[in-house]
């Protein structure tokens, strides 16, 4: 059972779900558990200024660690700039190939 409430927590931090960290509860939880919005830090575009939340299901880590970034805003530039983007098939995906322009 322990295994399968950890891949669900792994599966969630990428789903598509809102949470204000204006909500005392949601930066309780977000300080102890990867949530979407703290994992989408890990993708943000800026990496220089955002380059942590490695954590897959304990935020807590990255808190202790100090690889945490969570601002109270969600992150709204997020993936590969469009100079190293990859082409979106599977076996592009998979051999990284460039996407083309």
């Amino acid at each position: 059972a322990i295994p399968l409430v950890v891949h669900g927590m792994d599966a969630g931090q990428h789903g598509n779900l809102a949470m204000s960290l204006r909500s005392p509860l949601a930066r309780w939880w977000n300080t102890l558990f990867v949530s979407p919005y703290f994992h989408s830090w890990h993708h943000a575009r800026d990496w220089r200024r955002h380059d942590g939340n490695y954590g897959q299901t304990l935020a807590l880590w990255d808190h202790l660690f100090g690889t945490a970034v969570d601002e109270v805003e969600p992150c709204r530039d997020l993936g590969l700039p469009e100079d190293q983007a990859l082409e979106e098939s599977l076996a592009g995906l998979q051999m990284l190939r460039p996407r083309k322009r």
